[in-house]
Order: C-alpha cells, then structure tokens, then sequence
C-alpha cells in the first residue's frame, strides 16, 4: 500500500467519515455499510478513490438504507435488545449467507475477551470463506453505558492490514449496557488460509457535536480506550474460482464480468465498469446496482456491494466493482447479471408522506415513483392483534427494490419508525404487517425511487466447470 492511501485511510476514521453529509449514507443492502479505499484496477493509471457510507438509523431518502431495511427486521432488533443473546450473533444478524454458514456449523467460535476503562469486548465468533472476514462481537460494561465500536484496526500475522472496506451491522439495543454487533470485512488482497488476526479498537460508541468548528471535533467517541483482542482464524470450506470475460458493451460503457468465486456464505463477482467521462460528474453518477439470475431463471439474491476502486483511461473511468450475491448450493451451466440504475444515479430521492387514516378513504391509492408506482389497495386494521395490514401492487422494473420503499412513523418524526419484518407476495399484490394501530399519528412513507434495468449492459456468463479452479 503506498504512503499516500495509507494517510487516507488513517484520516478518515468512522467518526470523521460520521461528520459528513452524504445523502446515500442513509445501503450492506439496498446489501445492506462504511467503505474505505482499495487499490485501484491499474496502478500505473491516475486514480480516484470514492467512500459509500451508510447508518444503521431511521430511513432517510436513499436507496442504500432499503439495503439496510431488507437486511434488519424488527424481531431481529427485538431479539438482539434481550441480554444476553442466546445462540450465533450470525444468526440474528448476518444476511442469508452468514445464516446458512452458522446452520451448517462452519463458523469459528472465539469468544474471547480484552477489558478497559470498566468496558469489555468480545469477539464471539468469526467467519473467513474466501469471499468475506466476518466476525460478530459483543461491547458490555456493568457501570457505562455502550454502544458499536468505532472503525477497528485489524492486523493479519502481526501486520497491520490495510487494504479492506467494511459494514458494520448491529441492533437498536433495548439494553445500554450490552451491545452485539456483526462486522463485515471485504478483502482486496489474498491472505492466507490460516493466519492470525488481532482486532483493534480505541473508541466506543460516537457523540455528535455538529456545531464544532473543526470536523475532528464534530464526532467523538464516547468511551476511550484500548481494547485488543487476537485469535486465530482457518478458511472454512471450499470455495471455487472462475475467470471470465464475459461482457456487454452500448456506445462508450461497457460492462465485463472478471471473476465469480462460489464460496459457503457468498458468490462474489468482480466487475469492470468502463464508460466515457464527464465533466462535473459525481463519484455516485453512473453507479450501477444489480440482479443475478441463474439458468434456470431464478433470482439469486444480492447480500451486498462493497466498496468501489477506480481508475483513469484517457478519456474513459474504469470501476472495479465486487458484488456479493447468495451462496449457491449448485454451481449453474450459466448465470445473467442484470445492472440497474436509481432514478439515473442521482441522490438523494424525494420522499412522499401521508397520513394513513386518510388514505383508507380513498383505496385504491396511487403514488407516483418515476415510471412506475405503488398502488395501495387495502388497510386493514386487525385490533386484536395491534396490527395494520397494507396490501400493496408495485408496477415498474425491479419491483423487489420498490417494494421496500415503504415505511411508516409514529407522527412525522423518523425517530419513531417502524419497519414491516417482511411482506408475502400473492396474487400479483404484497402485503406487509405493521405491529401498530391505525392510530391518528400514523405515516406512511413512500420512497420516490425509479429502478431502470440497464438491457445494453445484460450480461450472460457461460460457466465452463472444468475451468473451475479450487482454491
């Protein structure tokens, strides 16, 4: 790593990265997420680095939080505020990749322990499968009260490790004193399959000054200190490398897929992304998200898409993309990556609000999002069961992204939000479930955002199996 990325990613922590003011910040995931700098595609190129931040707080307009809403549930919240938590942090927290590695008994407990300032952190447990370094931790203090720690330092035999993005997943604790979290660590350089790995961290938990005069001072911990915890890791199971090629092209963009690695709790693909530049383009224009099908013609779900290394080629910006998708049980004769873009790739996205008493009058009600819309149907309230019941059509592409982009509030605040644990398809319609009444202060919120599939840029990737490499 040069000098110079090494001082980037010094200066900018969590807490300094916390204080500034991207509307994007508030996806992992949608994967579903801080992301630091990695190594660009060509070093002899001229380079530019970008950062796609993320909170794990009420939504906000933008598509990366319907990530975070698809990845955390309320019952997953509600089972992580009850201390302790009985059972895998992967479990509750980790995507449906995380899930099925801890199902299938392949996650490494740690359990071990560093003590400071009345304050300890655990690491629980950790997962390497050649794709992604994930670890679940727990911070507990019987005298304070704590909060996620702040960006770590890890190290690798010994080695401070650099060259890594990573998101953070965790839970509206119900406890002050205990908090369990899940950070996920993607890597850009190969590490060995046995090493050692010492976790770092120096500050617990962030307060928020924006009034400060200087950034440094805007975010600060709220417990410091120094807690170390070191632990051995080992792959777990087999994962399997293929080289593509595979690409499609539309005037000046082209879009090629370089490699899939078909891992246990992940399939990884790096792409390359390569169109004409423009003046006064923003890092976030031109961003692509994506959907996989396998060759069957079934979605294979997206855990997350990491962060972005980039490069200049005369006229032209190169993207380096890793995306990760479900793992899969069988390796398919050909996958189709579909990209999409939101609402033309500019933020933020207008946001809709109504009050839901009013609308039940007025079924079925059609909110606009570019071109396409949600239909609302119905609202049923089920009093016995202080619940509310909204059945919902999605018309336009991509309707697995809109269909998340609702969200209601307890009045106007987004303080009191509250999120659906998920929704049943059935006859064309969605419904989701509300644990509220259909009370006079009750908002639904409705994301403007306009999913377009990208059709130029499909591409189909022959996987030939005996070129498959085990790795």
């Amino acid at each position: 790593m040069s000098t110079e990325k090494r001082k980037i990613k010094e200066l900018l922590s969590q807490t300094e990265i916390g204080a500034i003011q991207f509307s994007e910040k508030d996806r992992q995931s949608v994967h579903k997420k801080i992301s630091k700098l990695h190594k660009p595609i060509q070093e002899n190129k001229k380079k530019f680095k970008f950062f796609t931040i993320s909170l794990l707080t009420p939504i906000v307009a933008s598509v990366l939080i319907l990530l975070i809403i698809m990845s955390q549930s309320e019952n997953t919240r509600e089972a992580l505020g009850n201390v302790p938590i009985v059972g895998s942090i992967f479990s509750l927290v980790g995507d449906d990749g995380l899930k099925l590695a801890d199902q299938e008994e392949i996650v490494q407990k740690i359990n071990k322990t560093a003590e400071d300032q009345e304050v300890k952190f655990t690491i629980k447990e950790v997962l390497y499968d050649g794709t992604r370094l994930s670890i679940g931790y727990s911070v507990q203090s019987d005298t304070k009260e704590v909060a996620p720690i702040d960006t770590p330092k890890i190290y690798i035999n010994e080695k401070e490790f650099y060259d890594y993005s990573y998101a953070e997943y965790g839970n509206d604790q119900k406890d002050k004193h205990y908090y369990e979290g899940l950070i996920e660590f993607h890597i850009y350089e190969p590490i060995p399959d046995r090493f050692s790995m010492k976790v770092s961290v120096q500050g617990i938990g962030i307060v928020r000054n924006p009034e400060a005069k200087r950034v440094k001072d805007r975010m600060k911990n709220l417990i410091n200190g120094n807690w170390n915890v070191t632990f051995n890791v080992e792959k777990a199971g087999k994962s399997y490398e293929y080289m593509s090629s595979s690409s499609a092209k539309s005037e000046d963009e082209k879009l090629t897929v370089s490699k899939i690695t078909f891992a246990p709790s992940a399939t990884k693909f790096i792409l390359e992304h390569k169109y004409k530049k423009q003046e006064n383009q923003s890092p976030f224009d031109n961003r692509l998200d994506f959907q996989l099908f396998n060759d069957d013609g079934q979605e294979i779900k997206i855990l997350t898409q990491a962060s972005t290394s980039g490069s200049d080629q005369n006229d032209h910006h190169i993207k380096e993309i890793p995306v990760y998708f479900s793992p899969l049980k069988e390796i398919p004769d050909y996958v189709i990556l579909k990209p999409y873009i939101m609402h033309d790739g500019k933020f933020p996205f207008k946001e809709q609000k109504y009050l839901l008493k009013n609308l039940k009058n007025q079924l079925p009600f059609e909110i606009p999002q570019g071109d396409g819309k949600i239909i609302i149907h119905e609202i049923v309230e089920k009093t016995s069961k202080n619940q509310v019941l909204i059945n919902y059509e999605v018309i336009g592409d991509v309707p697995e992204v809109r269909v998340e982009s609702i969200y209601l509030t307890k009045g106007k605040s987004r303080d009191m939000f509250i999120e659906s644990p998920q929704y049943s398809f059935k006859n064309k319609r969605y419904e989701k479930q509300y644990e509220t009444l259909l009370t006079d202060d009750l908002y639904i919120h409705v994301i403007g955002i306009d999913p377009v599939v990208r059709k130029d840029l499909e591409v189909k990737v022959p996987i030939e199996k005996d070129q498959l490499l085990e790795k």
